[in-house]
């Protein structure tokens, strides 16, 4: 009741006057569990008064219920700690939320900060505490709550897995230094080819200046780190990244460093139907095994060494240019953006990671039909049904 006479109070609902009943189990079309909200305004007449003592009251009343879920551009997995900060920059999420797992309170380690600047999103979920000045620093819709003290949500990728892979189609099993390319990567099985990985040992190093063009495909950096340096540019559509090893070689990162810009999108649904690989009219968004990656730009494989540190965490720094579509999924790690980066009008974006921060400006959208739709999503979205 307290909850629906804030709502209504935005709406000129003025308590005391005007009355609010709510029935939490209310039966619609067959079907209990609906929230119904009835309110009585008295109407101020004169000629009736004059006629009769009794004051004629408008009612109007409303009908709720859930109607999916929230999709989500960003979730933090950390049990504990901050994992979500956004500081000194301007975060804007259209069409989908955020949520964070950690179950941290206390200052200054509550599970989403928001300071600085601001983050406009639709929905904000949290297992800990939040800490930020909602309507100013946190902006959230009219339709939204923002909401603490949730159970945690699953890992949405858990179930994906790196294929079967043996040898170096580039670079040598073991090497741990990067293979420095620029003009085109081909695809091992031909660009567009999704049924096999193209490996690569020692990792990606794109230097200043230079430009990479990577085919359309799924590519292992096999102990190795996507590495791109300031002034460098990246061009790879339909491409999916998997950073891969074992507890001897290590596996890598993703760093961009500033002045670098990158044109990277995942492979779509339609990419991996014209390769025979899925039923674009049956399965969705992965598809329905490990060997699909529709909608993954990049995978840093579990189980790794947890934890974080330099080399494995995911990083965006000050002056780079980042359009990229996809899902980011970094299990174990951190991904961050910082001073100054900038991830411009994306399509579709996720960002799944040990913790998510920015110190730089993103614009992030969620139009992913061409992957088959959003598969991070978490709670439930309501909806008007009377």
């Amino acid at each position: 009741i307290t909850i629906a006479k804030s709502e209504a109070a935005r709406h000129g609902y003025v308590d005391g006057p005007d009355s609010l009943s709510l029935n939490p189990n209310f039966v619609h079309k067959g079907t209990a569990g609906h929230v119904e909200v009835t309110i009585v305004h008295p109407l101020n007449t004169f000629l009736s008064q004059i006629i009769s003592s009794i004051v004629p009251e408008s009612t109007t009343r409303a009908v709720a219920t859930t109607v999916g879920k929230t999709d989500a551009c960003m979730i933090s997995l950390a049990p504990t700690g901050t994992g979500i900060e956004v500081q000194n920059a301007v975060v804007s999420m259209d069409g989908c939320g955020v949520f964070a797992n950690s179950d941290g309170t206390a200052n200054p380690n509550q599970s989403i900060k928001v300071s600085g600047n601001t983050l406009t999103v639709d929905c904000v979920w949290s297992h800990g505490a939040i800490d930020a000045t909602v309507g100013t620093e946190l902006i959230v819709d009219e339709d939204c709550e923002v909401v603490e003290g949730v159970t945690t949500m699953d890992d949405p990728f858990e179930n994906l897995a790196v294929p079967t892979y043996a040898g170096c189609n580039i670079g040598t099993s073991g090497q741990n230094s990067a293979n420095q390319l620029s003009g085109t990567l081909s695809n091992v099985g031909g660009s567009g080819n999704l049924s096999a990985p193209t490996v690569i040992c020692g990792g990606i190093k794109i230097n200043a200046g230079d430009t990479l063009t990577v085919e359309p495909g799924v590519y292992i950096l096999d102990a190795g780190d996507l590495d791109i340096s300031g002034g460098a540019t990246l061009n790879a559509t339909g491409v999916t990244f998997i950073m891969a090893g074992d507890a001897s070689d290590g596996y890598g990162g993703a760093t961009i460093n500033g002045g670098a810009t990158i044109n990277w999108s995942a492979p779509t649904l339609v990419d991996y139907d014209n390769s025979g690989l899925v039923d674009a009219g049956i399965d969705n968004y992965m598809g329905s095994n490990y060997t699909n990656y529709t909608g993954i730009a990049l995978y840093q494989s579990a189980p790794a060494p947890a934890g974080g540190g330099v080399g494995r965490d995911i990083s965006l720094n000050g002056g780079a240019n980042a359009n990229v579509s996809g899902a980011v999924y970094v299990p174990e790690n951190d991904i961050s953006f910082g001073g100054n980066g900038e991830v411009m009008p994306s399509g579709c974006l996720q960002l799944v990671g040990q913790t998510v921060s920015f110190g730089g400006s993103a614009q992030i959208q969620n139009e992913c039909s061409m992957y088959g739709g959003n598969p991070v999503n978490y709670g439930a979205a309501p909806g008007l049904v009377e």
